[in-house]
């Protein structure tokens, strides 16, 4: 049964408009021979996807969406239901279990024991470290809901928005006798800098503002991370997450959000949780026979 994405939906708080949207998006998916509407998600679950419904009192994080509470209300109204819930963790420095961090130590000397080591990304070899890291998504997301591989032209669109705002020493990959089997990406929250252009706009002094203002940032957002199939369960995924928190620390940062993470995800949403990280916001994306 196909479903078709609706995508990019914004609208004031009114039944009728979004009944409008919705009835033209429906249409199309009729037209074009899909039984289910399925929604909201910008393009594919590789861009923003899911209608905020809890943590509304908190900015956004880097590339994550926001919107006011009534739109999950609104679209329930026309008469789509829940097909999948996002969550968005914050783990706070203060607040993470030390003895979850002396474990993930003790847990990559076990690793390194086995031939798998972590290391970070190489931005001088940004372009091949690409291909590594897209290869071990499109590998390890591969049984994931909702899952949709990328591309090559879009994993390169996607590396020349992210390779400015990239820290190394928030990204790593994990590797098996050399061959990459995992990865974790963090970014900074450049929406605390990027929250003071008041017209919206980097260019021409905002994008100084920004690459000047990127390492003051006081949170940070885990993008990214996973472990193909055949390594999971070994401990690789608290690792990195261990590895983003000791970075923070050493920074003074405030903590960082891991988003998102599918409810049905039990082994990320048992390693953010092991680490004292709090489940402070969920998305949600609807679903309708057509």
């Amino acid at each position: 049964m196909q479903s078709r994405f609706f995508w990019f939906f914004d609208f004031i708080n009114e039944q009728d408009v979004v009944n409008a949207l919705l009835d033209k998006a429906k249409a199309f998916a009729q037209e074009n021979g899909h039984e289910y509407l399925m929604g909201p998600t910008n393009f594919t679950t590789n861009e923003t996807a899911g209608t905020l419904v809890e943590g509304f009192d908190d900015p956004p994080k880097i590339m994550m969406t926001y919107n006011k509470p009534y739109y999950g209300t609104l679209i329930e109204s026309y008469g789509l239901r829940k097909e999948m819930d996002l969550y968005a963790y914050m783990i706070y420095t203060a607040k993470a279990s030390e003895k979850s961090l002396r474990i993930a130590d003790a847990v990559e000397a076990r690793l390194k024991g086995k031939g798998i080591t972590i290391r970070n990304v190489n931005l001088k070899d940004i372009n091949n470290e690409a291909k590594r890291i897209q290869k071990i998504y499109n590998d390890a997301w591969e049984e994931n809901w909702g899952f949709v591989p990328f591309t090559d032209d879009e994993f390169e669109y996607l590396k020349n928005d992210l390779k400015m705002l990239l820290d190394p020493s928030f990204a790593y990959i994990a590797e098996k006798d050399g061959t990459p089997i995992g990865f974790g990406l963090t970014l900074p929250n450049i929406n605390e800098i990027l929250i003071k252009n008041k017209r919206g706009k980097l260019f021409p002094f905002g994008i100084f503002r920004l690459l000047f203002g990127k390492k003051k940032t006081k949170t940070v957002r885990v993008l990214a991370l996973g472990v193909v199939e055949e390594y999971r369960k070994m401990g690789i995924e608290a690792v990195f997450f261990a590895k983003n928190i000791q970075e923070s620390k050493k920074r003074g940062l405030l903590g960082g959000e891991a988003s998102w993470v599918l409810e049905s995800n039990e082994p990320m949403k048992a390693a953010a949780e092991h680490l004292n990280g709090e489940r402070y916001k969920t998305y949600r994306l609807y679903k309708m026979p057509i």
